[in-house]
Formats: C-alpha cells, sequence, structure tokens
C-alpha cells in the first residue's frame, strides 16, 4: 500500500455500493486501503497445503494478509491498476511513466 501506484490523491469516494472489504492480518491493517486501494482480501489455505516448510524450505517467508512479501503481488496489483507514477524504471533502466 506503500507503492505510488496506489495513492488516491485525486480519487473519487469508494462507491456506495461497493461491498468489499480491507481484510486486515500481519503487517496490513484496514487503513492500508483508501480511494484507490479499495479493498484487500488475503486466502491462504491453498498456500499453506502447497508450500509446507517441509517440502519448501527455501521459499520467502509469506505475511498472513494481503501484504506480499516477494513484490509480485505488488507488482501485478499496480499493473491492473495502479495509478501513473512519473520516473518508473524497472532495475534503474528505461525511467519513464508508468501507466
Amino acid at each position: 500500500p506503500e507503492s505510488p501506484s496506489f495513492d488516491d490523491t485525486g480519487m473519487p469516494s469508494v462507491p456506495r455500493k461497493w461491498k468489499g472489504i480491507c481484510q486486515e492480518g500481519e503487517n496490513f491493517s484496514s487503513s492500508s486501503c483508501n480511494r484507490k486501494l479499495i479493498g484487500a482480501r488475503f486466502f491462504i489455505r491453498g498456500h499453506r497445503v502447497a508450500n509446507s516448510p517441509q517440502e519448501s524450505p527455501n521459499m520467502p517467508r509469506e505475511y498472513i494478509s494481503a501484504r506480499d512479501s516477494t513484490g509480485h503481488g505488488t507488482h501485478t496489483a499496480s499493473t491492473v491498476g495502479g495509478s501513473s507514477v512519473s520516473m518508473a524504471s524497472v532495475l534503474g533502466n528505461g525511467a519513464g511513466v508508468a501507466r
């Protein structure tokens, strides 16, 4: 939620018909949601089954929340619904505007 892609400056109010939630969890409070990031959920049961510590000891630890530890979920969410960010780059290359 700290990414400039989720800045809600200039965004209208969340529609009244919105019935989703901003699910709290580890290192993610409901105040992490705003007028841009209007909802967040996490689904952990399948991940726990598929990635038990005994079977995947080298996997990065995931937060038990909508926050991700590797940046993949943040990247995916900001690609789909993020705001424009000036001087965005990938590994310091191709600086410009991400839309």
